[in-house]
């Protein structure tokens, strides 16, 4: 009977490690997979940090050359504002060159002021002394000129003492005045300058 119960006890002993010994076996493997998930999971928190740290550093390159071009085209506008500044400048010049050649030019084609002043007093003495004295204010025919534009106004017309008047005069005579035989605008031009000088 004793006999009979050991025996039982002992298989029961077996039975129980037999059990305890698959539980761990189970426990076991069952904690392999877990493990190796976890590790795959960290590798890919890994790998996710170091992308984004990748991006974040490509972003900040990008900042950078955003930055550097527009630099670089801040620096262009301004080059582009010079030149334009440089060829408003030049422009400026040209003009104001070709101003003087053309205001030398005119001075070249005007005759000197003494050249004039002779030449009117050669036409006043063929067209004009007969009428007119030149040295008073005595009248011959005409009115004596002595100063005739020195004077408020002109004898006879009465109109102001100019060489424009002087002028209409000569082209339009006033009283017995006789027609200017067909002066040119320059022979006029020249009896006053002589006149002027009376």
């Amino acid at each position: 009977m004793v006999s009979g119960i050991g025996d039982r006890a002992r298989f029961l002993l077996t039975i129980g490690a037999v059990v305890i010994v698959t539980g761990f076996c189970l426990v076991a493997l069952a904690e392999v997979p877990t493990t190796s998930h976890d590790d795959s999971i960290k590798q890919l928190e890994e790998k996710i940090r170091q992308q984004e740290t990748l991006i974040k550093q490509q972003e900040n390159l990008i900042r950078q050359q955003e930055g550097s071009t527009g630099k670089q085209k801040t620096s262009i506008e301004q080059q582009e504002a010079l030149i334009e500044q440089q060829d408003a400048l030049i422009k400026q010049q040209k003009t104001k060159a070709k101003q003087r050649v053309q205001t030398t030019k005119a001075g070249s084609n005007q005759e000197p002021q003494y050249v004039s002043v002779s030449k009117g007093k050669i036409l006043f003495k063929k067209w004009c002394s007969g009428c007119h004295n030149p040295n008073s204010k005595a009248a011959k025919i005409g009115p004596g000129i002595k100063g005739i534009l020195k004077g408020k106004k002109l004898p006879i017309s009465g109109l102001g003492a100019t060489p424009d008047n002087i002028r209409r005069q000569m082209r339009t005579p006033h009283e017995l005045m006789p027609t200017q035989f067909g002066l040119t605008d320059e022979q006029i031009d020249q009896l006053i300058k002589y006149l002027e000088t009376l």
